[in-house]
């Protein structure tokens, strides 16, 4: 008698695609040739792996059509960085600042892609903030004599400079003429602004009295000053 023995060959599943991916991608993993079932060890049982199912390390048994089954060798993914940076400016109004290699002077969130040596794309969001400048109100303009002390007191920020060897709030006297006094707040987020004020000193008069430095009795001299 003879008995015939078939020894049917099992399969050998091999799991192919990337071997890194970047952070929110979906690369595919899939298995040689065609089998008649397959189980991932993520739980699926389809001919391929998505990243949505991973879980290193990965393997995949299969079933051919002679019922014989095989699992493949443990396949591992390295997962790359995608990184998003956020970041802040402040400038003032009528400032400007290169954002992403672009002039920006308009509030908003500008965002940029770049792709790293890795080959994996990140995203920078920078938010710019356009500040207002402060009001400065260096005072009304004044008018006084001359040797006469005046005092230029500025509001509307937390620190003034004034030219011509000003002070803010302290004394002085000014000289003849009408000059421009120019003072620059600066608020506590250092941005500035300007005020004029206007001074005008006019001359103090020189009286001389005029008329004769002797007189008879009982008849007064007349006595004058110049105009």
């Amino acid at each position: 008698d003879t008995v015939t023995v078939i020894v049917n060959p099992n399969p050998v599943p091999v799991i192919t695609g990337p071997t890194t991916y970047c952070a929110n991608n979906t690369p595919t993993l899939n298995t040689t040739l065609s089998y008649s079932s397959y189980n991932w060890s993520t739980g699926v049982s389809t001919p391929s792996a998505t990243a949505t199912q991973l879980n290193n390390p990965i393997s995949v048994t299969v079933t051919n059509n002679f019922n014989c089954s095989a699992t493949s060798a443990p396949y591992s993914l390295v997962e790359l960085p995608v990184i998003t940076t956020n970041s802040s400016i402040d400038i003032c109004q009528g400032q400007s600042v290169t954002i992403h290699g672009v002039s920006q002077t308009t509030s908003g969130v500008y965002s940029a892609t770049f792709t790293s040596i890795l080959g994996c794309d990140s995203t920078s969001n920078v938010t710019l903030t356009v500040l207002t400048l402060p009001i400065i109100d260096g005072g009304a303009d004044q008018t006084v004599c001359e040797n006469t002390s005046v005092t230029l007191t500025a509001t509307g920020a937390n620190t003034y400079v004034w030219n011509n060897g000003v002070t803010n709030a302290l004394a002085f006297i000014p000289n003849l003429g009408t000059l421009t006094y120019i003072v620059t707040g600066t608020d506590n987020n250092q941005c500035s602004n300007t005020d004029t004020v206007q001074v005008t000193v006019n001359p103090n008069p020189s009286p001389v009295i005029t008329g004769p430095l002797t007189y008879c009795a009982n008849v007064p001299p007349t006595l004058n000053t110049t105009l």
